[in-house]
């Protein structure tokens, strides 16, 4: 009876033992997926290490002379170890992430992990009848050679790993007692020195607990080995009892400082995220620019001014780790190393297993420069406000970030893209993308000519005026907005796209349709045709007309009007007249039914009655953009001397000829305004052959 108390009371220590070891593991912050020490995996650990060697000490504490009679015992704390293990974490994922998409006990999964660990704990168990019959046969013949010999190589195995262990362990408090700036403490914490979260005074009495919560148990571990290498013990009770309680001592200190730093690191972090504060930086100088991968959360604005200026904005604890550093003509923006981020080359979290990991941090960096020829992103969300450069490389390596704004290319803009996405508006000569897995939003960035080697799954969306070069792109969705916009134009159900082109024209010069509220504003309009199996006029027509600018690279409305119309026209001709033309649309309000009725077939009422014009505006608006761009285009380029000729047409298209061959059309806000700016610049750049129809 004595001996089943005995039996019962250490299969329940090892059943707490078994259970302890277990929710550390669950509850640490990745669970299951957990490593520790950097090879070791929580899954490992818990599936195999655990039942095998509760296997083996549940044969180890029985004391039978027959190997039949530890299969009871075997059996029933294999079942209750490994039921605690299943159980414990069952409710530990649960309570983690599992709750909104499954039960909270599921017999069959528990079974079907249970049977497996069940398994390695009775081969565990037939592990420990090897080693319980060894170590009998060992009693039985204590002086034999075999014998002594393997007191003597345990015994020096013993001694040997205590003393090492002692000693690495002596080291480490020696170093971090005369260094607690440390980067062996790295693991521990990332923002901030640990030193700084306790205090000097707690600081040391955590080496000293944790010290002796290493010291003491080598220190029973080297009395055992010394005990079977020589026979005789260095440790009496009396000691022994001493060390255990200043070992259960220095444990619950341990365990006391350490829910101490989390507050403190907690309370410290909300005190310097409430600090919000702007500084600048002091770096001149710099014509490219390096965005670490570390820097992940940041947004870095780059602007163009006569001088040079940093200006950082945020909190106290956005700015731990964050460094400026100037390398010959190259910013670079970095911080720490230990900061936590997503490495796309891996897909891992980086220093994700730091005790008190780097939080996330968020930064607006405002960069001011006079000129720009390089970037290389890593890491942050990036915006370029109106940039004016001859050249521009840029780079982006992060599949998660971006880099959006409005830049205007004298000649080349170079691309080289491993990932992100790239949302640009503004014009180049020359455009090279090299891109792989990314994302390329630029059908509003114009170029002339295009040189494209996208591998991989990549998106492009493009404006290409003239030669585009595609020499990659079998895996790519590779579009040219230019080519879409062209065929686009007989899209809406016109015969030929005169027709079209004249009856908008028509509209953009009544008053009812189209109107201007600035000087330098250009109105356009679209137009579908309502009843496509009529050839001949009238025709029925949805019109949508609009009033627009582009400011701070992008397109906005001024004034615009959409509605149904019916247009009129004397006979069929090659060439429309535009003051031929005639139309009628319905008025507004109480009259607008009574006019539909009155001016359009039955067919054409219904199609007005359920007309979507999102179609129409998007088309007026890429028109509109390409247009303008090109306007401000020829503008500039009539400033800079690099007009040859110019073409006028009465529908107040321009047509421009440069001195390198290259052709631009535009629409001028009003008729005759190309002649004015050229007029302006007659002096300083000569003569520009003019003609008009």
């Amino acid at each position: 009876m004595e001996s089943l108390k005995n039996i019962i009371k250490k299969i329940s220590w090892l059943l707490i033992l078994n259970l302890v070891v277990t929710l550390i593991a669950a509850s640490t912050r990745r669970g299951l997926d957990s490593i520790f020490f950097d090879f070791v995996p929580a899954i490992f650990v818990l599936f195999l290490i655990l039942p095998l060697v509760s296997g083996i000490l549940l044969i180890l504490i029985q004391n039978k002379n027959r190997s039949y009679q530890f299969l009871p015992t075997l059996l029933i704390g294999s079942c209750l170890n490994n039921i605690a293990i299943v159980l414990v974490l069952g409710v530990a994922e649960y309570f983690r992430h599992g709750y909104a998409y499954r039960q909270f006990i599921d017999i069959f999964e528990m079974m079907q992990l249970f049977l497996p660990i069940f398994g390695i704990s009775i081969f565990g168990g037939l592990i420990g009848l090897v080693i319980r019959g060894t170590s009998e046969q060992f009693k039985k013949y204590p002086n034999s050679k075999i014998t002594i010999a393997f007191r003597k190589i345990f015994g020096s195995l013993f001694v040997g790993i205590s003393v090492l262990g002692g000693l690495i362990s002596l080291i480490v408090f020696l170093v971090l007692s005369f260094n607690p700036s440390s980067p062996w403490l790295n693991i521990i914490m990332a923002d901030f020195r640990l030193i700084e979260i306790l205090g000097v005074v707690q600081y040391y009495l955590l080496l000293v607990s944790a010290l002796s919560i290493i010291l003491i148990p080598l220190t029973f571990l080297a009395n055992w080995g010394l005990k079977l290498f020589l026979e005789k013990k260095f440790v009496n009770k009396k000691l022994a009892l001493r060390l255990r309680i200043y070992f259960y001592v220095s444990l619950v200190i341990f365990s006391m400082l350490s829910t101490y730093i989390t507050s403190e690191f907690n309370v410290k972090t909300a005190e310097m995220k409430a600090n919000i504060k702007e500084s600048h930086v002091d770096i001149k100088d710099f014509k490219n620019i390096y965005i670490s991968p570390f820097v992940e959360f940041d947004d870095v604005i780059i602007k163009q001014g006569d001088n040079f200026d940093i200006i950082v904005k945020g909190s106290e604890y956005d700015r731990i780790g964050l460094n400026f550093e100037k390398i010959g003509d190259t910013l670079n923006i970095k911080r720490s190393e230990l900061e936590t981020f997503f490495n796309t080359d891996t897909w891992t979290v980086e220093n994700r297993d730091i005790l008190f990991r780097a939080g996330s941090k968020h930064l607006t960096i405002e960069i001011t420069m006079p000129d720009i020829e390089k970037i290389e992103n890593e890491g942050a969300n990036m915006v370029l406000e109106n940039l004016e450069v001859d050249n521009l490389e840029i780079g982006l390596t992060h599949r998660f970030n971006n880099i959006k704004g409005d830049v205007e290319v004298a000649d080349t803009l170079k691309l080289e893209l491993k990932g992100g996405i790239i949302n640009l508006t503004g014009s180049a000569k020359n455009l090279v993308i090299n891109s792989g897995d990314c994302w390329v939003e630029m059908d509003k960035f114009i170029a002339e000519e295009a040189t494209i080697n996208a591998v991989n799954t990549s998106r492009l969306n493009v404006y290409v005026t003239d030669n585009m070069d595609v020499r990659s792109g079998v895996n790519s969705g590779i579009v040219n907005y230019f080519d879409e916009f062209e065929k686009d134009l007989t899209a809406n159900n016109f015969g030929n796209d005169q027709i079209e082109k004249a009856i908008s024209n028509y509209l953009k010069i009544q008053k009812h349709f189209s109107w201007k509220n600035r000087d330098d504003s250009h109105n356009f309009c679209t137009i579908e045709n309502l009843k496509p199996d009529k050839e001949l006029f009238p025709l029925y027509v949805w019109a949508y007309c609009g009033e627009y600018v582009i400011e701070d690279g992008k397109l906005k409305m001024l004034s615009g009007l959409s509605g149904p119309a019916k247009i009129d026209y004397p006979n069929e001709l090659s060439f429309y007249d535009l003051s031929k033309f005639s139309y009628e649309a319905p008025r507004d309000g109480t009259l607008y039914s009574e006019d539909i009725e009155a001016i359009f077939p039955e067919d054409v009422q219904q199609k007005i009655s359920s007309y979507d014009v999102g179609r129409l505006k998007a088309r007026a608006e890429d028109y509109a953009f390409t247009n303008i761009s090109n306007w401000n285009l020829i503008k500039q380029a009539i400033a800079d001397c690099e007009i040859e000729s110019v073409m006028q047409t009465h529908a107040l298209e321009v047509t421009t000829t440069f001195k390198d061959g290259r052709k631009v059309t535009a629409q001028e806000p009003e008729i005759d305004y190309i002649f004015n700016i050229v007029d302006q610049y007659k002096e300083k750049c000569g003569e520009i052959r003019m003609a008009t129809e």
